[in-house]
């Protein structure tokens, strides 16, 4: 346990400013997306801002309360640094492209273009059960069905319209029933 939590009040003093960045970092990831702010700036001030996420992860698992608050402080501060340098070099908010559809099971499924994609959606999804892929996922997937992928290279424009996996039938007499111990 670190010392900041030794003590009742200052556990809760501590956890209160570590939620507070948890809060910004998340509000951070909901609008640039989930690892990609930190990419979007100089590689100094990216040096910069990993160096203090170090400092503010040894404060919260090893720190006193000091530790905690001047951390948490200056980590706010560094995710504010990152989102004005990004804007200022012109840099876009992610705006996620999400495509759905819905199985015939009545499931809804959204593709979206990568897992930082992803990432963002599945946070902002309001609470709605959606199944979401990738397009790399959809891509193993394709390679897993190497029929459905032969008769769309056979014939171009080709609607896929059902699927499914071959079963071999069972002998006409059943298959053997294993036998169990020693006998």
């Amino acid at each position: 346990m670190p010392p900041w939590m030794a003590v009742a009040y200052f556990a809760q003093e501590g956890q209160a400013l570590v939620d507070g960045a948890e809060y910004r970092r998340r509000e951070m990831e909901r609008t640039w997306g989930v690892g990609r702010l930190r990419l979007l700036v100089e590689p100094e001030l990216r040096l910069r801002f990993d160096r203090q996420v170090e400092l503010f992860a040894v404060a919260v698992d090893r720190g006193t309360i000091e530790d905690v608050r001047r951390e948490t402080k200056r980590m706010a501060h560094a995710w504010t640094a990152l989102d004005r340098a990004a804007r200022a070099a012109g840099a876009c908010e992610l705006q996620p492209v999400i495509w759905e559809v819905q199985l015939s099971d009545g499931r809804l499924v959204a593709l979206v273009r990568d897992a930082v994609e992803a990432k963002h959606v599945a946070r902002s999804q309001d609470g709605r059960r959606i199944e979401l892929w990738t397009l790399d996922e959809i891509a193993r997937v394709i390679e897993a069905f190497p029929t459905v992928v032969k008769a769309k290279q056979v014939w171009p424009g080709a609607e896929v319209i059902g699927a499914r996996v071959h079963v071999p039938e069972l002998p006409p007499d059943g298959d053997p029933i294993p036998q169990f111990g020693g006998g």
